[in-house]
């Protein structure tokens, strides 16, 4: 499902977009395109969506026969009277956090990544966007010791952290680079997806909304949308010095697999 993709993105290099206000982002930043980027910097900016599978959609709003739609539900699959349920988190992709992703040759890592094993044995977040070296800091909110694990799922690279006792918590610098998984050996419930490369700069948004990266240094870059359901997008985007570059992304089933 991880597959480069252009068609669906669209990337406008411009000073000013009529018609657009200033749009709050997921970290509290405000971005206004009237305003322009720092002398001899740029700016990327845009929209990322994460929109679910048409055919989901059909058969949750035509209910046919077979297919329910259960309110509220925690997750989706036969229900007690042996029909198929398909629940709000599914359908309603405009709750979801997704990435906006840019790669970046200045960007210096050691950003903070906080995640927490819940008492429900779940991982929160379900997804972290990471630059190798940056920090994801664990806390171990169960009733047991859990020992976690950071492993590339197309390889066999791992890096472990010593076994974390019930309400300890733990650093574990980033040393791999890939599509990898966070995970604790003794509950494979306590997962989370982690995209890890070099130099990367993430902003995590709910779908619909606007993300910005300020003050960039002219040139050629790669920017990325990821959702952990639905894989990434990757677009390719010149910088200009004073001014801004508009790059939006959708991220579905029926377009990012094709």
């Amino acid at each position: 499902m991880q597959q480069r993709i252009s068609r669906i993105v669209s990337v406008v290099a411009l000073t000013v977009v009529w018609g657009l206000s200033a749009a709050a982002l997921g970290d509290s930043h405000v971005f206004d395109p009237f305003v322009p980027p720092a002398d001899g910097k740029g700016s990327i900016y845009g929209k990322v969506t994460a929109r679910p599978h048409k055919d989901y959609i059909k058969k949750a709003t035509k209910k046919k026969p077979g297919m329910v739609y259960q309110e509220g539900a925690e997750s989706y699959g036969a229900s007690a009277d042996g029909k198929v349920a398909y629940n709000d988190t599914m359908v309603n992709y405009d709750f979801v956090a997704v990435y906006a992703i840019l790669l970046d040759p200045a960007w210096k890592p050691g950003k903070v990544h906080e995640v927490e094993a819940t008492a429900d044995e779940e991982l929160q977040p379900r997804s972290l966007a990471v630059a190798k070296g940056d920090v994801i800091h664990i806390e171990n909110a169960t009733s047991k010791p859990l020992t976690f694990f950071l492993a590339d799922i197309n390889s066999d690279a791992i890096q472990e952290l010593p076994v974390l006792a019930s309400g300890d918590n733990a650093d574990m610098v980033v040393e791999l680079t890939g599509d990898l998984e966070l995970a604790a050996e003794e509950d494979d419930r306590l997962i989370a997806a982690v995209l890890s490369r070099k130099n990367l700069r993430s902003q995590r948004v709910r779908s619909g909304s606007s993300y910005a990266f300020r003050d960039i240094n002219p040139g050629d870059y790669e920017v990325m949308f990821w959702f952990w359901r639905l894989g990434h997008l990757i677009e390719n985007v010149t910088v200009v010095a004073d001014e801004h570059s508009q790059v939006n992304g959708v991220l579905s089933v029926d377009t990012v697999v094709h």
